[in-house]
């Protein structure tokens, strides 16, 4: 693959997981609460779910399903903290394996379900 290509994959996955992010900080703002994560975190989630699936074309299949099941684990400690403070709402939970799954559907290519509005008739 062509490293410009290489970087434009890697570069919608980061700017999937701004606007994600960017959303879910608005949402913690208005609730006025803490947040499992935000504008930071879901980037590096979309750049990480884009990392495994380079890693998985390099070495097996195997690789982006310990990836997956590692960053699961996390959301999953991160919920049960939050739960413990009463905090029981899992939007934010959700978002971060969605954007784990789009910055992987991103290198795979599948950009227009990652980006939906690339392919949208009112794109430019």
């Amino acid at each position: 693959m062509p490293h410009a290509e290489l970087v434009a994959r890697f570069g919608i996955a980061l700017f999937i997981g701004v606007l994600i992010g960017l959303e879910r900080e608005y949402a913690r703002l208005k609730e006025e609460g803490k947040a499992f994560a935000g504008i930071r975190t879901f980037p590096l989630i979309a750049l990480l779910g884009c990392s495994a699936a380079l890693i998985t074309e390099l070495t097996s299949a195997w690789a982006f399903a310990v990836i997956a099941a590692l960053v699961g684990s996390l959301i999953a400690i991160a919920y049960t903290f939050d739960a413990r403070e009463g905090r029981v709402g899992v939007t934010s939970e959700v978002a971060a394996v969605v954007v784990l799954i789009c910055g992987a559907l991103c290198y795979w290519d599948y950009l227009d379900l990652a980006a939906p509005w690339r392919s949208s008739p009112l794109a430019f």
